[in-house]
């Protein structure tokens, strides 16, 4: 059983980024989504939920990347604020993804998933 939870932990948490790219792919590929109606901010959510979700995701990933640093003091400030800036990006992500419209609220899935990806990693170390 604990295995079991440990590789869908893993695989979340490795499958993020693949899963940011591939609803980008899906955004930018359908011409309709791209339309969006003048002077609608509910049309526009989805995309700032899923910007606010790939800066929450790519700072996860900085500040994961970097705090193993042999030598942590020179960018210990900066790890710091990417840990909070991805924590800060998902919260905004999930909550502008479920101000967007109902067919856009599934974008709020990468933006739950940073920190469950920060408390894997913790385990996972």
């Amino acid at each position: 059983m604990t295995q079991g939870l440990m590789i869908v932990l893993a695989v979340l948490l490795y499958g993020n980024p693949l899963l940011i790219l591939a609803i980008w792919m899906i955004r930018l590929a359908a011409p309709a989504i791209m339309q969006a109606e003048p002077r609608r901010w509910r049309s526009r959510m989805p995309w700032v939920s899923l910007i606010l979700a790939t800066v929450a995701v790519a700072s996860f990933w900085f500040a994961a990347f970097q705090i193993h640093y042999p030598d942590p003091a020179p960018i210990k400030n900066m790890v710091k604020v990417a840990v909070w800036l991805s924590l800060l990006c998902a919260l905004a992500g999930l909550a502008t993804a479920l101000l967007a419209k109902r067919s856009a609220k599934w974008i709020a899935i990468p933006s739950i998933l940073v920190p469950l990806n920060w408390f894997t990693w913790a385990v996972l170390q």
